[in-house]
C-alpha cells in the first residue's frame, strides 16, 4: 500500500519515498501515517489546516503496542524532551504491520 504521490518525499522534505502508508489516526487528527526508511511520518490535511509531523527513526527511542489497534511512539528530541505520540488503526492488522514495520527501522538506524 505504497503512496504512488512523489510530492510526499517533497511534503516532509526528504528524498526518501515511502515504504508503506497506513490510515491513521493521531489525536482527533484522522490521517496517514508514512515509513520511511529512516522515518516515520504522519500527515492529514482537514477544512484547509493540515498537520504534519516526521521522526527521524534515530531518535525513536521505543514502540509499544498498547492494545490490538493503538501504537505509542517515544521520541527523544534533540532539546533532551521526550515527545509521545499515540496513533490509532483502523484494524489490527494494519496495528500489527505497521508497528512491526516500524521497529524493524528504528533497529536499523
Amino acid at each position: 500500500m505504497g503512496d504512488k504521490d512523489p510530492n510526499i518525499s517533497l511534503l516532509f522534505g526528504i528524498s526518501e519515498s515511502p515504504i508503506r502508508v497506513y490510515e491513521a489516526k493521531l489525536k482527533v487528527y484522522v490521517g496517514k501515517m508514512y515509513i520511511f526508511p529512516s522515518y516515520i511520518g504522519f500527515y492529514t490535511k482537514v477544512f484547509g489546516l493540515s498537520k504534519k509531523i516526521l521522526m527521524p527513526a534515530n531518535l525513536i527511542a521505543e514502540i509499544i503496542s498498547q492494545d490490538s489497534i493503538t501504537m505509542k511512539i517515544i521520541v527523544h528530541k534533540k532539546d533532551k524532551k521526550t515527545k509521545r505520540k499515540k496513533f490509532t488503526f483502523k484494524n489490527e492488522a494494519n496495528h500489527n504491520e505497521a508497528t512491526a514495520l516500524a521497529k524493524t527501522i528504528i533497529a536499523k538506524s
